[in-house]
């Protein structure tokens, strides 16, 4: 190898010098030069995103990290009383904002999967249940409250069928059928509130699901997320944590994941998902990604972090044997 390469390449390999970092700027300044459009395929990015949604679903490498990061943050913040705006890096909620307060509004077929996930219909069901609960309660409530005068009405019913058995010769009889009438009056309400309750949360989930996809809607649901977001900001971080493990994350994220890999599994997924990149592309223009960044307020965050990684991954590829024998094959002559 010539004196030249060795120098390059010890350059190269210098803790000290700055040949590698100068490399990924000068790849980062590229990059945020370049119009969106031009940067990959559509057809590539929505392979991309297939493959990363499929490997997030499948198997347990993601709940297995959220799980773990939930443990960790559970025993650092379950005493923390600041508030959650004041540990967010200040240069996030801008941002946050801008996405969440843009109308938009979610797929309806997605959507519609995700509301009728077995959590989601169960919490419906119970809301249901214990309206229907409190009703009977309460018209129990009004009838003490009359002085009893439904029960004992139904208390003469009955005796006046006792009365008629028994004026027909079957005295014996009488109390044994007005019990058993009873009982099956009983069954038959228990079932008549099952069938309503069973038909109730159908509807209320379509309704759900309409009322999250309707495009009139679109505009006051980003000021409840906008609302909302300025809530989370203010909650201190103790009660978020146990908010939190009140929601059970562990098991909303199993009903994320299961509507996702529904819809990644579908086998129109990445042309779909192609077409709406394309139109994304084509809204944006000749736009480019720095000037997206610098829109969102996020062009300096992440072309800091984007070439400290970008420079320990070069400095870690030049210290490898493979690309010294590279190196060595770019001074040799043909």
């Amino acid at each position: 190898m010539t004196d030249p390469a060795d120098r390059a390449l010890a350059r190269l390999r210098d803790d000290q010098a700055e040949s590698l970092r100068e490399l990924a700027a000068l790849m980062v300044r590229t990059t945020t030069q370049t119009p969106l459009s031009e940067l990959a395929s559509s057809r590539w990015i929505a392979s991309q995103v297939a493959t990363a949604l499929k490997a997030a679903t499948r198997g347990g490498t993601l709940r297995g990290a959220v799980e773990r990061r939930l443990e960790r943050a559970k025993g650092r913040l379950d005493r923390d009383e600041r508030p959650l705006r004041e540990v967010l890096p200040s240069e996030l909620v801008p941002p946050l904002r801008e996405v969440l307060g843009r109308p938009f509004t979610p797929p309806p077929r997605l959507t519609d999967r995700i509301v009728r996930q077995k959590a989601m219909r169960e919490l419906v069901s119970r809301v249901l249940e214990d309206t229907v609960s409190r009703f009977g309660r309460r018209m129990r409530t009004t009838d003490d409250k009359l002085g009893g005068l439904g029960r004992r009405a139904a208390s003469r019913g009955r005796a006046l069928g006792k009365g008629l058995l028994a004026a027909a010769g079957v005295a014996d009889a009488a109390s044994d059928l007005a019990h058993a009438v009873s009982e099956e009056f009983e069954q038959a309400l228990e079932r008549r509130v099952r069938d309503f309750l069973g038909d109730a949360t159908t509807r209320a989930l379509s309704q759900i699901s309409e009322q999250l996809t309707d495009p009139e809607r679109a505009q006051s649901m980003a000021e409840f997320r906008l609302e909302l977001l300025e809530e989370i900001l203010d909650t201190p971080l103790a009660e978020l944590l146990e908010d939190l493990e009140d929601l059970d994350p562990l098991a909303t994220l199993d009903v994320a994941l299961d509507a996702l890999r529904t819809e990644v599994d579908r086998p129109d997924f990445v042309d779909r998902t192609e077409a709406r990149v394309e139109q994304a592309l084509r809204e944006t223009g000749d736009g480019t990604l720095g000037a997206w960044l610098e829109e969102v307020e996020l062009r300096d965050v992440w072309t800091h972090t984007t070439t400290d990684l970008l420079a320990a991954r070069l400095r870690a590829v030049v210290l490898t044997e493979d690309f010294e024998a590279w190196w060595h094959g770019l001074f040799q002559e043909s």
